[in-house]
Parts: structure tokens; C-alpha cells; sequence
């Protein structure tokens, strides 16, 4: 690719200064990878002050969008087509990269075997997280402390497979991730509100190649989402899992109570657990998980159902 980078990191910002943008940045450039690599920046229509925290870096390639043309597949695939790398790596303003060796750990694994396609980091809860939030993030399979790989023997295991079991097969995440140029010249992004690293996960592994995911590529991300904030999540979550993968999550009332209680009691076995978590602490969490996982189950049983 003549004078191009190994390695080009896109990430997507918008009023980042509140989100940890600039420990963001400060992390990215302080990396030790073992090639050249360029930061392309794809801002929708920040006016907090974070343009000019990205102009105030001249490495980083700044392109600016209206924020009502954002959309994380097609932002994604505008950040695929101006970037030069052979390596396409993928991140959100407020995943924090917690080692100089995050990019080379997650470029390792990509290239570690020739059939990977796309590999995604480890995440972990930002520090100062609240110990609800801590047990959420650490319930996902994104927080393994092992590293890990998916292929199928025949697009036949996606085709008959049941919607719940494809859906674990689809472990790829586009918080922090890496991909090869040549997945990207294949698959494209979908335009979609929410899922676009779930769509092209299922025909990288349709295609005959496989995923991964790098344990030693760390990030620290979380949310403390208001109430209203996990309901609206977990609606397009949920119409996202009826319409493109014909999962039903939550599909009667009755379902959502049943549900929310489950998820109760695993937080509460798991903030209990928890040792490093003050008992003051613990009960706050438990008192705030059953409005929390109420509102995420009444999201998902209205995105989930045809009509509603």
C-alpha cells in the first residue's frame, strides 16, 4: 500500500469532553505498536469543545458530519473508506484503551490466525463505576479474562440454528475492535440504529472465517444509564433482535416481571459477592436494580413486540 499505515484507528466522537475524550486521545498516543498507525476522527456535530480538542492534534485526520447523518453502521463504513490501513481498527470516544499495548494486543490476535476477520477487545467497568454497573459489565462475555474464537463448520449452523443459539455464536463487539481491510472490502457495515457489529459478525462466519476476541486488549467502558436511558436502549435492542435475527426476547407481560426478577437476584448475588464493595455501597445497588432491570425488561418486551 506504498506509504500507507499498517493500522488505521477510526473513532467516532460527538461532545466528548464529559465522556473521557481526552484520556481517550492521551491513551492512543501513547501506544507502543510494532507499526505506523493513523487516527482518523468522525465527528457528528460537536459543540462542547470537542473539535477543537481534536484540531489541537495535528496526527489525527479530522472529518466532520451533520449529527443528524450518524449512524453506527454507515459512520462505521464512511470511517472504513477513508481510511488507508491494512488493519481497520474501530473505537468509541469513551472506551479508555488501559494498556500502551492495547492496539498491538488486539492487531496480535487478529493476525494470529489466517481465517480472522474481525477481533474485539476485552471491557471493563470505567473506573468509578457504580458496583451495579461494575456487575453488569462483568456479567458479559466481553469481560473474559481468556481469549477466544468463533467459526462454524457450515453457514448451515446459522440457517437451522435456533435465533438464541446464532445469537451467542455473534461475539463481536464494536466498542474497541480491529478488522482486516480485506472483511471490510467484503462486508460492509449495515444501516441500522443499533447491531451493525452483530450483522457483519454473522456473514464473516456465513463466509467461511472466523472472529475473535483479544483478552489482552483492554478497554474500560460503561455506562450509568438513567432509567429512561436503559428503556430506550433496550427497546431498539429488542426490535433489533426481532427484526434481524428473529430472537424473541420479551414477548408477553407476564414474561417482563419474571424476567426483571431474575436479573434482581443475580445482582444481588453478585454485589454480595463482591468484597470490594462496601456493604453501604452493595445496598445502594440492590435498591436501584429492580427499577433498572424493570425499565431494560419493559424495553425489551415493547421493541420486541410486532404492533406495539
Amino acid at each position: 500500500m506504498g506509504n500507507s499505515p499498517d493500522i488505521s484507528v477510526v473513532l467516532l466522537t460527538f461532545d466528548g469532553v464529559n465522556q473521557g475524550l481526552a484520556k481517550t486521545i492521551e491513551a492512543l498516543f501513547e501506544q507502543k505498536a510494532s507499526g505506523p498507525f493513523e487516527v482518523i476522527a468522525i465527528d457528528s456535530g460537536s459543540i462542547d469543545g470537542t473539535l477543537e480538542m481534536l484540531r489541537a492534534r495535528s496526527e489525527i485526520r479530522l472529518h466532520c458530519i451533520n449529527h443528524g447523518d450518524f449512524g453506527h453502521g454507515r459512520t462505521r463504513q464512511m470511517g472504513f473508506d477513508l481510511s488507508r490501513g491494512r488493519a481497520v481498527v474501530f473505537l468509541c470516544q469513551d472506551a479508555l484503551p488501559l494498556s500502551n499495548r492495547w492496539l498491538d494486543a488486539l492487531i496480535g490476535k487478529l493476525y494470529s490466525k489466517s481465517d480472522l476477520m474481525a477481533v474485539c477487545s476485552r471491557v471493563v467497568p470505567k473506573d468509578g463505576a457504580s458496583p451495579l454497573m461494575r456487575t453488569t459489565v462483568m456479567s458479559e462475555w466481553s469481560s473474559s479474562e481468556v481469549d477466544a474464537e468463533v467459526r462454524i463448520p457450515s453457514p448451515r449452523v446459522l440457517a437451522l440454528g435456533s435465533p438464541g443459539e446464532v445469537r451467542r455464536l455473534l461475539r463481536l463487539h464494536n466498542i474497541s475492535a480491529a478488522y482486516r481491510r480485506e472483511a471490510l472490502e467484503a462486508f460492509r457495515f449495515e444501516d441500522v440504529e443499533m447491531g451493525e457489529d452483530v450483522l457483519i459478525a454473522r456473514e464473516i462466519l456465513s463466509a467461511g472465517f472466523a472472529i475473535g476476541f483479544s483478552a489482552g486488549s483492554v478497554v474500560a467502558h460503561s455506562h450509568e444509564y438513567t432509567l429512561s436511558a436503559a428503556f430506550r436502549r433496550n427497546v431498539m435492542d429488542g426490535r433489533f433482535n426481532r427484526n434481524h435475527l428473529n430472537l424473541d426476547t420479551v414477548i408477553t407481560a407476564p414474561e417482563v416481571l419474571v424476567r426483571a426478577a431474575i436479573l434482581v437476584l443475580k445482582d444481588a448475588a453478585s454485589l454480595f459477592r463482591d468484597r470490594r464493595i462496601s456493604l453501604p455501597r452493595k445496598t445502594a445497588g440492590l435498591c436501584r436494580s429492580p427499577a433498572l432491570r424493570l425499565s431494560e425488561m419493559i424495553g425489551q418486551y415493547i421493541g420486541n413486540s410486532p404492533g406495539i
